[in-house]
C-alpha cells in the first residue's frame, strides 16, 4: 500500500529517526492507538502532506517520501496510521502538488519551497487565507495581490508593504476586521475608517487617535462592544451612550456613573444579560421587581 511521508530538511522526524530510501521503519511501542510510540504516521497522498503538516510536524523545509506501509491500522481524515513504513524513493515538490495544496489550505504557502512560489500559487494562497501574505516573496506582494489578501483577512494588512497601504487597501482592511486599523498608517486613521473600523469590532477604539475620539466614534464603538464603556472618558459617559453599552452587553453596568443609573438602564442591563443583577443594589432591586431572580 504506497503512502506519503514528511521528514525535516535533514530526513529526520521527530523522534530523531533518520529516514532514507531503502531503509525499513518499525513502530517501537505497543497498541494501535495514533499519536503513540506504537505506530508510524502517513498521508494518503503528497498534497494532503503539504496541506496538513502546519497541523501536525510543522517542518519547515519538509522533504517528501515515498513509502509502502503493511496496513493502515486507521485514518482520522488527515493522517494515517500503520506499524511498518519501507521508504521507496523521495520526491520533488512540484508546482502541481503545491498548487493543490494552497487551494485546500492557503496557510500550506508556508512549506512551498520559495521557487516555487509563483504568482499563481500565491494568488490561490491568499484567496483562500489572507494571512498567507507574509508568506509571499515580496517581489510578488503587488498591489491586486494585497487587496485580495485583505479583503479575506483584515489582519493581513500587516504584512502589505508601507508603500502599498493606501486607503482602498487599508479601508478593505478595517471593514473585514476592525482591528486591522492598528496597522492603518497613522496619517491614514481619518475618521472615515476609524468610523468603519469601530463598527465592524469595537475594541479598536484602542487604536482611534485620541483627537479623533468623539462622541460618534464612542458610540458606534459601543454599539459593537458594550464594554467599551470602560474605555469612554467619564464625561462623555451620556444617558444615551450608557443605555446603548448595556443593550448590547447588560455587564456594562458596572461601568456606568452612578447618578446615571437609572431604572430604565437597570431594566436593560438585566435584560439583556441576568448576570448584571450582581450590579443593581438590593434596594433598587426590590422596587423593580428583581427581588426574587436568580442569577
Amino acid at each position: 500500500m504506497i503512502r506519503y511521508k514528511l521528514t525535516d530538511e535533514f530526513g529526520k522526524t521527530y523522534s530523531n529517526t533518520q529516514w532514507s530510501v531503502g531503509i525499513t521503519v518499525r513502530a517501537e511501542g505497543k497498541g494501535n492507538e495514533p499519536c503513540s510510540t506504537g505506530v508510524l504516521h502517513h498521508y494518503k497522498s503528497a498534497v494532503d502532506a503539504l496541506v496538513h503538516n502546519n497541523r501536525h510536524a510543522d517542518f519547515q523545509s519538509p522533504r517528501l517520501w515515498e513509502i509502502e506501509i503493511d496496513e493502515e491500522l486507521g485514518f482520522d481524515g488527515k493522517k494515517g496510521w500503520c506499524k511498518s513504513q519501507t521508504v521507496l524513493r523521495e520526491l520533488e515538490w512540484t508546482t502541481e502538488i503545491c498548487l493543490a495544496a494552497v487551494k485546500k489550505n492557503g496557510r500550506a504557502l508556508e512549506y512551498v519551497p520559495i521557487e516555487l512560489r509563483t504568482p499563481e500559487i500565491c494568488l490561490e494562497a491568499v484567496k483562500h487565507y489572507g494571512l498567507a501574505l507574509q508568506y509571499v516573496p515580496k517581489k510578488l506582494r503587488s498591489r491586486e495581490l494585497c487587496l485580495i489578501a485583505v479583503k479575506q483577512n483584515g489582519y493581513a494588512l500587516e504584512y502589505v508593504p508601507t508603500e502599498l497601504r493606501t486607503t482602498k487597501i487599508c479601508l478593505a482592511a478595517v471593514k473585514q476586521n476592525g482591528y486591522a486599523l492598528q496597522f492603518v498608517p497613522m496619517e491614514l486613521r481619518t475618521p472615515e475608517i476609524c468610523l468603519i473600523a469601530v463598527k465592524q469590532n469595537g475594541l479598536a477604539i484602542e487604536y482611534v487617535p485620541k483627537k479623533l475620539r468623539s462622541l460618534e466614534i464612542y458610540l458606534a464603538a459601543i454599539k459593537q462592544n458594550g464594554s467599551v464603556l470602560e474605555y469612554v472618558p467619564t464625561e462623555l459617559r451620556t444617558p444615551e451612550i450608557c443605555l446603548a453599552a448595556v443593550n448590547n452587553d447588560g455587564y456594562a453596568l458596572r461601568y456606568v456613573p452612578k447618578k446615571l443609573c437609572t431604572p430604565e438602564i437597570y431594566l436593560a442591563a438585566v435584560k439583556q444579560n441576568g448576570s448584571a443583577l450582581e450590579f443593581v443594589p438590593t434596594e433598587v432591586r426590590i422596587v423593580l421587581g428583581f427581588g426574587s431572580v436568580l442569577v
